[in-house]
């Protein structure tokens, strides 16, 4: 008797293979949604469905869809494929698509809903049977309000739904880090510049860092936004007031920037760091030099080649020496000047001495070179008005000296006794030729070239009740003391001329010389406007 055997090679016979089809129910070639499939007597399906059964096998698949007949295929899994299944009836379609408002871009990634069933993300198309019901539409995304419309389905419809894009409050607080803004003063207002604030490179707004400002925080409405914001300052401040009254403001230049979220309102504190002044973008020192043009901003003193000296992290660009030299003292008679003919000019003396040797430094000042000092005018006369000559020449030796007349001071007829006024403009052109000065001062007639008067305008420059005080104060940046001649050491930032001599009265002796950290003068030294 013969064994039974399964195949002639005594293997089992191959598994079926699983094919995939994908159904679609339609309407006119149009994919109908909402659609149900349905096959041995269970839903398989809504919409476009893709089954799965053993090649070679078949399935008899029914479509039911609100307002449509039902429509049956029988469906062969022979091969992979996609096999559409026709509904007919009367129908209507609508088209939904998500927008943002004031937009017309697509919300890809919005998820969009019929009578409260999703039916897909963006965009959507729906065909239901033509009807007069209403058919409830709604759009929901991330960071968006929801929207949402009613349409009746006895006609199709294109339905553009378009959502408002929540929003956050972002409150920006600017703070200096490693960096001092310069003290308070009654002026500083009108120099200290805002913070230019801006969120992703657009400018939003400005906000000052001092509190006495307002505002000092920024308040900003932002669309809300699942990315990251990045909020930058920018601001040009005064770092530092040098002057000995009302002179140069030392201008730094801050930046900073912060990645900050946009999901909730927020508070920031939005660090500013100061920029090398070589690489900042402005002129510090008002030396009309910006950076790589600003001789402080390279290492070879004035002579140099930007393209092989300039250094972009030097801080060099901002004037760092502040000098003042004062002298004066007690006068052994009264000395003025008036438009009286022979009384017109005047050499101011430092007691027996005719001139007085400036310190080295105002050869290489930047701007003014500041000149203070006292006179007596009275309110009762009118034309007090008067000016300085200064002549310099070279120490200890002859050679060229300068001449230099300054501005004219106009008349006060509030100036009722001694005040401290400021003469106009000295700069280091006047001290070319030598440090060695004598100084004139000169009555407005004769300063102006008009001829003498009665002399009833005239302006006393020293008395022996009086102390006479006479200031200068200057700036200079010291890398470029190279300059100078090696002839004649550069001082400190500080010369002391204080002289002293014996009077009724005692010892009197020169004003103390200025304290070059100060940096305001006392206010009974304030200068004449």
């Amino acid at each position: 008797m013969l064994a039974a055997c399964d195949s002639i090679d005594g293997g089992d016979p191959p598994e079926p293979e699983p094919v995939d089809v994908i159904l679609r129910p339609t309407y006119a070639g149009d994919l109908v949604g909402s659609a149900t499939l349905h096959a041995e007597g269970e839903q398989v399906g809504t919409g476009e469905t893709t089954l799965t059964r053993e090649q070679g096998t078949s399935l008899s698949v029914r479509a039911k869809a609100e307002g449509f007949e039902d429509a049956t295929a029988s469906v062969s899994f022979d091969a992979e494929h996609t096999e559409s299944i026709p509904l007919m009836g009367d129908s209507v379609t609508v088209n939904l698509r998500a927008e943002g408002a004031g937009s017309d871009a697509l919300l890809s990634d919005a998820t969009l809903f019929a009578d409260d069933a999703e039916i897909g993300m963006g965009e959507a198309q729906i065909i239901r049977a033509r009807s007069d019901k209403e058919l409830s539409l709604r759009a929901e995304a991330a960071s968006f309000d929801p929207a949402d419309t009613t349409v009746t389905l006895d006609e199709s419809h294109d339905v553009a739904l378009s959502l408002d894009r929540k929003t956050v409050t972002l409150e920006i607080d600017p703070e200096l880090t490693d960096s001092e803004l310069w003290p308070d003063g009654d002026d500083r207002d009108e120099h200290e510049g805002p913070v230019k604030i801006s969120i992703n490179g657009d400018s939003v707004g400005t906000v000052f860092i001092d509190s006495r400002e307002t505002p000092n925080v920024l308040e900003v409405t932002h669309p809300m936004s699942e990315r990251e914001l990045t909020v930058s300052g920018d601001v040009r401040y005064p770092g530092r007031y040098v002057n000995y009254a009302g002179g140069i403001l030392i201008y730094r230049r801050a930046q900073g920037s912060l990645a900050v979220s946009a999901t909730a309102d927020n508070t920031i504190t939005l660090g500013l760091e100061e920029l090398a002044a070589c690489n900042d973008g402005i002129d510090n020192d008002g030396t009309n030099g910006l950076d790589r043009a600003d001789a402080g901003c390279t290492n070879s003193y004035g002579k140099y080649d930007p393209e092989e000296d300039y250094d972009p992290t030097d801080d060099k660009e901002i004037l760092k020496g502040v000098s003042s030299q004062a002298a004066g003292g007690a006068a052994d008679d009264i000395y003025y000047v008036s438009s009286e003919e022979g009384n017109r000019e005047l050499l101011q003396r430092h007691y027996d001495v005719p001139g007085f040797v400036i310190d080295q430094t105002t050869q290489i000042a930047v701007g003014e070179i500041l000149y203070y000092f006292n006179v007596k005018r009275s309110s009762s006369q009118s034309d007090e008005t008067f000016a300085t000559k200064w002549v310099c020449d070279p120490l200890d030796e002859e050679g060229p000296f300068t001449t230099t007349m300054l501005n004219v001071v106009p008349d006060n007829q509030k100036q009722d006794g001694w005040k401290v006024v400021q003469n106009r403009v000295l700069t280091y052109e006047a001290f070319a030729t030598g440090l060695e000065c004598k100084v004139y001062l000169i009555h407005g007639t004769k300063a102006r070239g008009e001829p003498p008067g009665d002399g009833e305008d005239d302006v006393i420059r020293a008395s022996p009740n009086e102390p006479v005080k006479r200031i200068l104060a200057w700036f200079w940046e010291p890398e470029e003391q190279a300059k100078l001649s090696s002839s004649q050491a550069a001082t400190t930032q500080s010369v002391d001329t204080r002289d002293c001599r014996e009077t009724p009265a005692g010892e009197v002796c020169t004003e103390e010389i200025l304290d070059v950290d100060e940096l305001r003068p006392p206010r009974e030294w304030a200068p004449e406007k």
